[in-house]
């Protein structure tokens, strides 16, 4: 939690070699020091975890560690790897197609998560209020008004309309879109406006 990640790779290593891998508490572990090495962008360290986890397949909860990987993957640009990761995963949750998602949105592959996110239509995934902002600005780094616009439709058909994070990013697509009608009349149907972000959007 320090950020420290020779102390908590060390740990680690310490850790496992005196614990049985198959328990939570493992999975806990892997998933910090993954995290560290997320917030750092520290891509070799990642490799060398997710080899490790790929070695224990006796972890108590895979789905949990790969979808780690696949947001390590994400955050440190190497978008290849996070999405081979993600689709030798034999089951995925909500949680596996939105790290994917945000790791598509967050280096700039736009469409990558657009294919993404029509994929998981198709395949009767239910997206949920963390699925629409990336997939918005996604909308809005290509300027795609149309399907920005089908996207809102959805999310106000969801009943997730109103999550903060949803109105901030379609404020945005709408600015980005140069639809500054659609960003003005979004911005004064919301109540409560305490938010800077939106202000800034």
């Amino acid at each position: 939690k320090l950020g420290n990640l020779r102390e908590a790779f060390n740990s680690l290593t310490h850790y496992l070699s005196n614990q049985n891998v198959a328990n939570v508490s493992t999975d806990e572990a892997y998933s910090s020091v993954l995290e560290i090495c997320a917030n750092n962008k520290s891509l070799k360290q990642g490799q060398q975890l997710h080899g490790h986890v790929i070695r224990s397949n006796g972890c108590g909860n895979l789905v949990f560690l790969r979808t780690k990987v696949v947001f390590m993957y994400g955050k440190c640009g190497a978008v290849f790897d996070a999405r081979k990761v993600f689709d030798e995963m034999p089951k995925k949750t909500i949680f596996s197609w939105n790290a994917m998602l945000g790791a598509y949105v967050s280096n700039g592959r736009a469409l990558g998560a657009i294919e993404l996110y029509y994929e998981m239509r198709v395949s009767d995934v239910v997206v949920d209020a963390c699925t629409f902002p990336s997939v918005i600005k996604a909308c809005g780094l290509i300027k795609d008004l149309k399907l920005g616009r089908e996207i809102h439709g959805y999310a106000v058909k969801s009943g997730h309309d109103s999550n903060g994070f949803i109105v901030n990013a379609l404020v945005s697509m709408y600015s980005k879109c140069e639809d500054m009608y659609g960003a003005r009349k979004l911005f004064d149907s919301i109540e409560d406006k305490d938010d800077v972000v939106l202000w800034n959007s």
